[in-house]
């Protein structure tokens, strides 16, 4: 057939009309979906669980395809990977547990385990200061106030946001990235977000293209996790 002789509109209605020099046209309804060409799909392997504390872009495990195109526009994303217990997700995490410190960090006499309610004061004698009922009790004040400073410093070092980023690169150019944090909750572990997986529609010359995921935190105290997802490629 000549270029151009196929159009959506005739498509779309399963008529195929002869040309200027009056060739005969097609049966009404002769070209269908089933019978075009397959449009390349191609899917990854499962990412399975996987996480990164670095701050530099690394390859996500097996989210990584190769398709040929004809030039038109691919769509590329993620997808999950299925079946029941796998759910698909993103996390961001704090440094660690995130937890503050214990009451601890002083040694004190007796008991081994004191339960830390304070007594009264107690005076030496008259016109003389006040001071702690025992030893036991000065360093349960002490173990007390220093708990307090840990906690607080545990308040400035994670506030803020944990952040972490996810791009989908044609070969080595970044064509899409995907920005992921949660607000530091002094809790332990990592918020996790189920979103769409993260896609993009590529517009790429004719020709042979590897598409895939990278993911980074932008600090290496974070940690960026994905679990359960597979990467797709079809050309539109």
């Amino acid at each position: 057939m000549e270029d151009g002789f196929i159009t959506l509109p005739k498509l779309a209605t399963g008529i195929l009309t002869a040309d200027t020099d009056g060739r005969a046209k097609m049966a009404d309804g002769f070209l269908t979906q089933a019978k075009r060409v397959a449009l390349g799909q191609q899917v990854s392997s499962s990412c399975g669980t996987y996480s990164r504390s670095v701050a530099t872009f690394g390859n996500v495990t097996n989210l990584s395809v190769s398709i040929t195109t004809t030039g038109r526009p691919v769509f590329v994303g993620m997808i999950p990977a299925g079946g029941e217990g796998s759910q698909s997700y993103i996390s961001i995490g704090g440094p660690g547990a995130n937890t503050p410190s214990t009451l601890t960090g002083l040694t004190h006499t007796a008991p081994v385990t004191p339960d830390y309610a304070i007594q009264d004061f107690v005076s030496s004698g008259a016109g003389t200061a006040y001071g702690f009922a025992s030893k036991d009790e000065g360093n349960s004040v002490l173990k007390v106030i220093a708990n307090l400073q840990s906690r607080l410093g545990d308040v400035e070092d994670f506030s803020g946001a944990w952040d972490g980023l996810i791009q989908i690169l044609r070969d080595s150019t970044s064509i899409s990235e995907l920005y992921v944090s949660a607000l530091a909750t002094r809790a332990a572990g990592s918020t996790v977000v189920s979103p769409s997986g993260p896609w993009t529609i590529d517009v790429p010359a004719a020709g042979t293209y590897t598409y895939l995921v990278q993911a980074k935190v932008t600090d290496a105290a974070f940690t960026i996790g994905l679990q359960n997802w597979k990467l797709i490629a079809f050309e539109l």
